[in-house]
Parts: structure tokens; sequence; C-alpha cells
């Protein structure tokens, strides 16, 4: 009874996988032999669309059958096709598709040829910088440079071309989400859900896209359809030594069904005590919802909403005199005891719950029309110290260190801030002392 039981269980679970109609595969460098992520396949005369794993997989699911042609785009490499015939109820497997990476000359160009003459992008432009063929800000390609100054760089505010951040337009699913008051674009808002937003399209300089006409430091589009991204189910465990030192991040997307409905959702979780910074701690939580109706192959309605509240205790930029007096470039005069406990001054609430609502329209496979609405709500506070007719509470306040007093008196304070905790920190008891003095006249 059990085995006939658990062979039923088993039919019913494989039923779903026979229902679908499709293709699916791998994509990987002819040269390198790596696997490449983050580009378009699709069936040209059905137009369904996703977008490569971390491992170069897809899956094209519910297609029709019958005669189609399969199409592999990426910025990086040579263009790829087939002509494909679509099985019913089976999702066919073409195994590992090999695509050639676009050639350069002796002088780093992309070199477009045919076979009457060979033209350089160097002299297809008019002026320096008009188009470029790398990704910007994200990594969204391979390029070492790009990939560096976006991530490594930027935490040393290198700006790539010199521009500042409100010259580069970001948007979601071709929407502008650049703030309306800073001009600035804030990662922030999206809590550390990287898996849900890796899908990107981007372009350096004012030459128009196919989602925004340009900026002077580029342009992104962050692309979030549901039906988009790969099927199955995707989790990660991370534990680092930055501002939060746990992060538990899993996403799972169903693929495009039979009925033309495709899900998917993210989560993940950033949390840390204390991080690297002494008195500093971190609280997010972040969730992504992603659903799509396909209609047809010319129609389809998406839906996308995420939001990460997160609370987290920061640190302040200081002098290199108390980092020495301290000991420790990790210095951080934000917080002091109370009641035995760590407790910083500078706490931050931020939450930007966001939804986007898109219709796409496709008449064809060169034309795409996208109409969409957002809506986008930005919370966020932070606490201070804050005074008035009293001494700065600041630990490190010019007046407290050593080098504004001469002989013994910068003694006193010198040995004061090398062996005294309770001097290179906020004394919390003496600020509602001075507050209980002030209210008792």
């Amino acid at each position: 009874m059990k085995l006939k039981l658990f062979l039923l269980l088993t039919l019913l679970a494989c039923l779903p996988a026979w229902a679908q109609t499709g293709l699916k595969g791998v994509v990987t460098d002819a040269k390198s032999g790596q696997p490449v992520a983050g580009i378009t396949v699709l069936l040209d005369n059905q137009g369904i669309t996703v977008v490569t794993g971390p491992n170069g997989d897809f899956q094209l699911s519910g297609a029709k059958a019958g005669h189609d042609v399969l199409l592999v785009l990426s910025p990086d490499h040579k263009d790829w096709s087939a002509n494909v015939e679509i099985l019913n109820n089976t999702i066919d497997n073409v195994g590992v598709i090999k695509i050639e990476p676009v050639s350069f000359n002796s002088n780093d160009d992309f070199v477009y040829s045919n076979s009457d003459i060979v033209l350089t992008e160097s002299q297809l432009e008019d002026e320096e910088g008009n188009t470029q063929a790398v990704g910007l800000l994200s990594g969204a390609n391979d390029n070492p440079f790009y990939k560096a100054a976006s991530y490594d760089f930027s935490l040393m505010r290198f700006r790539i071309r010199g521009y500042n951040s409100e010259y580069t337009s970001t948007s979601i699913n071709g929407i502008n989400f650049n703030d309306a008051v800073r001009g600035r674009f804030n990662y922030s808002m999206m809590g550390g859900l990287n898996q849900a937003f890796k899908s990107k399209s981007t372009g350096i300089g004012l030459d128009a896209t196919s989602f925004a006409f340009g900026e002077m430091g580029g342009a992104t589009n962050i692309n979030t359809y549901a039906k988009d991204y790969a099927p199955g189910f995707r989790g990660s465990v991370a534990f680092t030594n930055g501002n939060y030192m746990w992060r538990g991040m899993v996403t799972y997307s169903t693929g495009l069904s039979k009925d033309g409905w495709a899900i998917t959702t993210s989560a993940v979780g950033r949390y840390a005590k204390e991080g690297i910074v002494p008195g500093s701690f971190y609280k997010s939580a972040g969730l992504f919802f992603a659903v799509q109706k396909v209609f047809n192959p010319q129609h389809s309605l998406a839906l996308t909403t995420f939001g990460a509240p997160t609370n987290r205790a920061g640190n302040a930029a200081v002098v290199q005199e108390a980092y020495d007096l301290a000991g420790s470039n990790l210095y951080n005069p934000n917080w002091g005891y109370q009641n035995g406990k760590k407790r910083n001054a500078k706490v931050v609430d931020a939450f930007d719950p966001t939804a986007i609502l898109n219709w796409l329209w496709t008449p064809n496979a060169n034309t795409t029309l996208n109409t969409g609405v957002a809506f986008h709500k930005s919370f966020y506070s932070s606490t201070a110290l804050n005074w008035y007719n009293a001494p700065d509470p600041r630990p490190d306040y010019y007046r407290y260190l050593p080098s504004y007093y001469d002989g013994e008196t910068a003694e006193y304070y010198t040995e004061r801030w090398q062996n005294d905790e309770d001097m290179r920190q906020i004394n919390w008891d003496h600020l509602y002392y001075v507050n209980y003095l002030n209210n008792l006249e």
C-alpha cells in the first residue's frame, strides 16, 4: 500500500512537467567555455523571452508546438540563431549553445565586418564617448574595468568619467526611478535583493537606448518581468565582516506556465548584533514579488512590488588624531554605554515600498510599446545628538582632543583618550543628568 501511494505521489509530481511545452538548454562562451548569464534567449515567432540564469541555463515554457526560430542575443557576443521544432507537452533539451565573443583589434575596438568593408567602433563614432558597448555601474558584462569601477572603486566615491550620480538615469521596467529631489537613484531601496534585480540593460553616453534617451553618465534599466526569470529555486547564505554579519537570500520562479502565468518571489534577511564597526548594528528584511500574465504573443501585463524595512546604527567620520588616540581605524564616537549596553546616537530607519504595473504590447519582433505606472514612497528617519546652551556632547569634539591644549593639560587628555574608554565614547548618564538639572531651574 505504501509503495502504491509513493508511486501515485511521484506520478502527480511529474504531471506538471509533462504538461509543459518548450525548450531548455545552457549557453556558454565558445572561447572560454564558461556559462554566460543574464543574456536574452527567445522564440522569434512566438515572442517568448527569458534571461539565462547564473549557470547559463534557460527554459522557455508555455510555447506552442511547431516550427520556430531560437535566438540568443548578447551585447558581448555574436547573435546566435537556429531553427527548432517544438514538440507538444515536452520541454525539449537543446543542449549546450556556444556563442562567439565579439572580436577586438589591437586597439581594443570592436570590429564590425562583412565581405566588403571592415570598420572599427571608433571609426563609426562622430564624437568621443558617443556610444560604447560595455556595461555601466552595475557590472552588466564581463568588462573588468567597469566591474571594478562600479563596485570596488565606488566605495571610495569613484565616479566613472567623473560624472555625479544625478547625470546617470536608472529605470526599473522602463520607468525612471531617479529621486525627484536629489536626482539620484537610491540603490538602498532594493534592500539587498540582488537575485531579483540582476537583469540589467545599460548604455553609456547620450545615445538613445530601447528604454531611455540616455544621460551624460549613461543609462541603466533593471528588468523585473516575472516571465524573464529562469524557473527554479535559488538560495544563498553569506557571512561577511561589513555593516552586517549574516545574509540569507532565497528566490523562486515558476517560469512561464502553459496558461500564460509567471510568478517570481524573493526574500532576503541581513543581520548583525554588532558590525565590524563597534557600536553599530544592522537589521533588514526584504521581500520581492513579481507576477505576469501573457495573454498572447503581443500582449502581457506585469506587476512588480518590493520593499525592505531597515533599521541600522551608523558610525561617524573623525579626524586622524582621534583614530591614533583610540588605536583603531574603526573608532566610532557615536556610541556609549547605557545600563551596561552599547547605545548608538545615530540610528536610521528606512523603508521604500514600491509597486510597478506594466502593459507590454509587442506588435512585432522589432517593436515594443511599454506603458507603465509606478508607486514609490520613501520613509526615512535618523536620530542624532542635539544640544542647546550646553557643551558639545560628542566625545571627538575638538575641545576634548589633546591637540587643543598645551603642556600638562595636553598630556592629561592624551592619557585619558588612550586609557579610558569613557573619555572617547558618549557619556549617556551625564547627558541625562544635565537635562535633569536644567529641568529643575
